[in-house]
């Protein structure tokens, strides 16, 4: 039975709730989703802090905090809050929960607490657990500082209520998301395997070891071979993916140099540009070392070649430009702040491809992989903290225009 309210509060309320689901019903990213509930427990209730344990459930079927949402003030009067995300540990959690006990009673109660701040004798805090689909979804933890009133323990409770629906969807969201890459994850360990075992068998028989191969028998092998690599870097990219939507995407930054990937990147497309009769042409500077992932950079400079290819008509050419903006020096990684990057400007022009329809029926399967593959460099590209344009040219030409803070100086 709903507890009965003033009609001021449930006018408010109303109102509040209606725009909370609003946001949950056009977002499904869950950043926004969090602002919003933040947001409308300040409005509705006046708090002067409020903030969103998000729970997760162990492999034990334990329940425990996995994420900790809290509205930031803007940091001028002309900017919004923002809402900051943290990711809790185990330890982390604990803690939280050992400072504050009125976390660990509503928990423990199943119903909404109030109480004094631990150590104060003004603010006050009200806690809200968030219970859907018969899971402890989070708790809404209001900090006032003054006494609660009994429509505003109502009010909290009743935004707690969708608030919990909001995260029980997320989360059921999530559990998928982290199935697919499971089952991804599981088929690529499978066919690594066999390919490995074909690439293998493939170089040694391009190295002459199991004896000498005609010019038509070594092309046929060459040819295998780029298809298995691509069949291999399809996994990859698929995983990739995955592993993004979800959160668990990490790279592997080291000093390599731009000049070697390029060379890699162009050796691997060799047999494409040579079936395509497109030449690449480059123009490197002479570059310092960078700090990036180089298997992921490598693969946004094949992803480029790939997509402009698409495009292009026999004897077309490709250009590859890189240089180093000398100024705006930024840092080039939190826990390296003894080492400044310098922005790397990487420009590939090609083709705008105005034929491409025309051949929509001989290449439309081949087109529609090299937009997976942009996007795919595109996410490399920002995650190294870079920006990816395209931009028209004159003379039915393209480029594709990436600025990368990795440079080192």
């Amino acid at each position: 039975m709903t507890t009965p309210i003033s009609t001021e509060y449930e006018g408010k309320l109303s109102a509040g709730l209606a725009r909370l689901t609003r946001v949950i019903n056009t977002e499904s990213e869950p950043e926004p989703i969090y602002e919003a509930i933040l947001r409308e427990a300040q409005s509705l209730v006046d708090c002067e802090q409020a903030h969103l344990y998000i729970y997760g459930y162990g492999l034990d079927g334990q329940a425990h905090p996995s994420f900790l949402a809290t509205l930031v003030a803007a940091e001028s009067t002309t900017s919004a809050p923002s809402v900051r995300v943290e990711v809790l540990s185990a330890k982390r959690a604990a803690c939280l929960m050992a400072e504050e006990e009125l976390l660990s009673r509503a928990v423990a109660l199943s119903k909404p607490v109030t109480g004094l701040v631990k150590g104060s004798q003004e603010k006050t805090l009200g806690v809200f657990p968030l219970e859907a689909r018969g899971r402890l979804q989070g708790l809404l933890a209001l900090r006032y500082t003054r006494r609660l009133v009994g429509d505003e323990i109502t009010v909290g409770a009743r935004l707690g209520e969708l608030a919990a629906t909001a995260l029980a969807l997320l989360a059921s969201q999530r559990h998928q998301q982290e199935g697919e890459v499971r089952f991804l994850s599981r088929l690529a360990h499978e066919l690594r395997s066999p390919l490995n075992a074909i690439n293998g068998y493939l170089d040694l028989s391009l190295s002459g070891v199991g004896g000498e191969l005609s010019e038509q028998q070594r092309e046929f092998m060459q040819r295998a071979r780029v298809g298995s690599e691509y069949l291999y870097a399809l996994l990859e990219d698929l995983l990739l993916l995955g592993r993004a939507n979800t959160g668990q995407l990490q790279f592997r930054k080291q000093v390599t140099h731009l000049s070697e990937l390029v060379t890699n990147a162009l050796e691997d497309l060799e047999l494409t540009l040579e079936d395509a009769e497109i030449q690449v042409s480059t123009q490197l500077a002479d570059l310092p070392p960078i700090y990036a992932d180089p298997i992921r950079l490598q693969q946004v400079l094949r992803n480029f070649f790939s997509y402009l290819v698409a495009q292009a008509r026999s004897q077309d050419q490709l250009l590859l430009l890189a240089s180093v903006e000398a100024e705006s020096e930024t840092p080039i990684e939190e826990d390296r702040q003894e080492e400044n990057g310098r922005w790397l400007h990487l420009e590939l022009e090609g083709p705008l491809g105005d034929h491409q329809e025309a051949q929509e029926s001989e290449k439309g399967v081949f087109a529609s992989e090299t937009l997976r593959a942009l996007a795919i460099a595109r996410l490399i590209i920002e995650q190294h903290g870079g920006v990816l344009t395209q931009e028209e040219r004159a003379g039915g030409r393209c480029a594709l225009l990436a600025r990368l803070p990795i440079v080192l100086s």
